[in-house]
């Protein structure tokens, strides 16, 4: 074994997941044209700089909890939770408009949207919604 693959192996760390996440990465890695490693890497140090992005951008701001169409937020400025709906604008289509509104601050832009769109939870709240719209349910 040369010294370059003994340092190689020295600086990467193995993680177990789940194979069913394993397979979606493997799918993603492949359309994208990367290796699953550097893939996941890549992927991994984004999450993590976005949420040293957000602990600088809104400190005082945090996740409290997901469900339905709803982000509650918890913000120490105000010292109250702010509730982040999601909003469709169904229009009998896969690809409904969404808008994203704080009813604390009755706005589509302040910085609660903002912090919001930026979680991933935001995200999987929309694609739950798309696969309830999709097999029939409805989220209003």
């Amino acid at each position: 074994m040369t010294t370059k693959s003994v340092r190689n192996r020295s600086s990467i760390a193995t993680v177990a997941i789940q194979k069913s996440i394993y397979e979606m990465v493997k799918q993603t890695a492949e359309q994208k044209g990367k290796t699953i490693q550097n893939y996941i890497n890549e992927t991994l140090l984004m999450n993590v700089e976005r949420d040293k992005f957000l602990k600088v951008f809104a400190p005082y701001l945090s996740l409290e909890h997901a469900s339905d169409n709803t982000i509650f937020l918890h913000d120490d400025k105000l010292d109250k939770t702010v509730l982040i709906k999601l909003k469709f604008q169904d229009n009998n289509s896969f690809d409904s408009s969404v808008q994203v509104f704080c009813e604390t601050d009755d706005s589509l832009e302040c910085v609660h949207v903002r912090f919001a769109m930026a979680l991933p939870e935001l995200m999987q709240l929309n694609l739950k919604r798309s696969k309830k719209h999709v097999d029939g349910g409805k989220i209003k």
